[in-house]
């Protein structure tokens, strides 16, 4: 966060849903819904470390920015790693921490070499993704065979259309990636956050529905394209599938057995959401249609985590404490999605960045 941020052009639809949404903002309001700008991760012009970067909305978002204008960790990191203050050990696989006369070890491969390593460390802050996490430490406690399951946001994108036609990024190169946010609660549901995203009309789409768009095929279509969209919708983990796992020793080393379950609570909850779209969307001269929605299967990896979830008083072997720590450790910290509580419906990636920083700042190391 900064006191000044970029600001990406929408594009002629986006441009026309955000006016819609601000002339029911107050209508919305009293439904709990909100809305605004996408928050994206896209370097813009006149930012810090945007040099040469910065989005020229060229439309290819889906397959590519070849200037690298949407956010990457990769030359952040690099630059740590040159300036000396991160040693970026490649080449290893982690098969399991252990602590070790007050110390964290973390027990490895060398890929190439075949040999096993033991790396002590005074803390070790975990964060290999909510699989790879759940995989490591479940051999660390030597936890076989204890089916765990991760909790997840199931996903649905719907499509909307719009009374008001507009160029679409198709015939006007602009971001595609979400032009809104709209955030709402689904009263028939519950109290928690349903998070949309409103991305504009453009190539991929249109590919993947096999409607035509150039040509003479396109110039049919076009009146349809202009006023079509596509929302991308998430919701708690309260309502959606899940996915479980169990760590199985085998003779060629242990595997990581993965299975999901299709909630048939989680289809149902999409399919009232959807509704309660399509009714809150008349109110911004948008018509959602919630018989033509499609599910995420689940697993599919967009947002998962909560198989080491954080208690302010530890009860189950897999719970953590409200620092990460498992299992009793004192200087071992999961910082990814595993130690989530729960899987919002929002965005993920800040919330973990946030919770990662928290627990680093009150980390004991002394």
């Amino acid at each position: 966060y900064q006191s000044a941020t970029g600001t990406v052009d929408p594009g002629p639809q986006g441009r026309a849903l955000l006016d819609d949404l601000e002339a029911a903002r107050d209508r919305l309001a009293a439904r709990s819904t909100l809305y605004g700008h996408a928050r994206l991760c896209i370097h813009t012009a006149n930012q810090p470390h945007s040099e040469g970067k910065d989005c020229v909305s060229c439309g290819e978002c889906f397959v590519g920015c070849a200037r690298g204008s949407i956010f990457s960790t990769v030359p952040l990191m690099s630059a740590w790693q040159a300036q000396g203050r991160i040693a970026y050990r490649s080449g290893l696989h982690v098969e399991q921490i252990k602590q070790t006369d007050g110390r964290a070890v973390v027990c490895a491969m060398d890929v190439g070499t075949k040999t096993r390593l033991e790396l002590p460390f005074d803390a070790v802050f975990l964060a290999a993704g909510p699989l790879n996490t759940t995989r490591i430490l479940l051999r660390s406690a030597s936890l076989y065979d204890k089916p765990i399951r991760l909790k997840e946001s199931q996903k649905f994108a719907i499509p909307l259309i719009r009374a008001k036609a507009r160029p679409s990024a198709i015939e006007v190169p602009s971001v595609t990636l979400a032009s809104a946010f709209i955030e709402t609660r689904t009263e028939a549901l519950s109290d928690h956050w349903i998070h949309v995203q409103v991305v504009p009309m453009n190539d991929m789409i249109a590919t993947a529905t096999k409607l035509p768009f150039r040509g003479v095929g396109g110039a049919l279509t076009r009146p349809i394209l202009r006023r079509t969209m596509i929302a991308w919708c998430g919701m708690h983990s309260d309502h959606s599938s899940w996915v479980e796992t169990t760590l199985r020793q085998g003779q060629d080393g242990d595997l990581l057995e993965l299975d999901h379950g299709h909630e048939p609570a989680a289809l149902r909850a999409a399919r009232t959401v959807a509704y309660d779209l399509f009714r809150k969307g008349l109110m911004f001269k948008t018509l959602f249609v919630p018989n033509i929605i499609r599910v995420s299967n689940p697993g599919s990896g967009t947002h998962c985590g909560g198989s080491f979830p954080m208690r302010e008083v530890p009860k189950d072997r897999c719970d953590t404490d409200s620092l990460g720590r498992p299992f009793g450790w004192n200087n071992v910290y999961v910082v990814d999605a595993a130690s989530l509580p729960s899987i919002p419906g929002t965005t993920l990636a800040m919330p973990v960045m946030a919770n990662a920083q928290r627990i680093a700042t009150l980390a004991p190391l002394g």
